[in-house]
């Protein structure tokens, strides 16, 4: 019975094994080994009012629009974040993917490239059994920059090599927008696990738990007559 116990017990925590609340609003990602901040936009609160440095021999607070957006080449978010080792660490990063291989010539080629399980985003919000709503995401969806990759449109020039993605919470792909005019959110995540904080037990769980034990001390009673 102890055996039996444990394996459901076992099996009711791995429901949603590939995203695993750590605490602390912090969200691990088993399957890319990631850990996201659960939060993203709280993050970007938090280091806005950071007095952390930005660049080498600036401090100050970050200029962002009220909704938390940024140029694509400002650092100051990550870095303030980083420099006050949110959540305990600082080796905080924008969720990244892979450069397209070989010639590519139309920004159809380049987009679908990048909407692949290589790209860190696409992976998370395309993953089968992904329980989504662990993050604190805007309703609506929201934008975020999704790699750090600079391109241009190799068949008429477009973007001057300024080409950078973007992707969509609500769409879950990325597209491809100008760096120079378009604004989006950071979204800090960094590679590997983190401690496990103290994370309350769902009261689903709770029930299932409370249920099993009128059969566990029935079946004690029956062994020991």
């Amino acid at each position: 019975m102890k055996k039996i116990m444990f394996l459901m017990l076992f099996c009711a925590f791995q429901v949603n094994a590939s995203l695993i609340n750590r605490g602390n609003g912090l969200i691990y990602d088993s399957t890319q080994n990631l850990t996201w901040v659960q939060d993203p936009l709280a993050a970007v609160e938090a280091a806005r009012f950071q007095l952390s440095p930005r660049i080498p021999g600036q401090t100050g607070t970050i200029t962002l629009t009220p909704d938390g957006r940024s140029n694509f080449g400002d650092p100051a978010v990550l870095m303030n974040l980083n420099g006050t080792s949110y959540k305990g660490y600082s080796d905080w990063r924008r969720p990244g993917g892979n450069a397209p291989l070989g010639t590519i010539a139309t920004p159809s080629e380049i987009i679908a490239s990048v909407n692949t399980i290589n790209n860190e985003l696409y992976n998370l919000f395309n993953t089968v059994g992904n329980d989504l709503s662990l993050f604190n995401l805007p309703i609506g969806g929201w934008v975020f920059w999704s790699s750090s990759l600079q391109l241009a449109d190799p068949a008429n020039g477009l973007f001057s090599n300024n080409g950078v993605f973007q992707f969509n919470t609500q769409t879950g792909a990325s597209t491809l927008v100008n760096r120079q005019t378009v604004l989006s959110s950071e979204w800090a995540v960094r590679s590997g696990d983190v401690a496990v904080s103290s994370v309350p037990l769902p009261p689903s769980l709770l029930l299932f738990i409370s249920g099993l034990l009128p059969f566990y001390i029935k079946r004690f009673r029956i062994k020991k007559i």
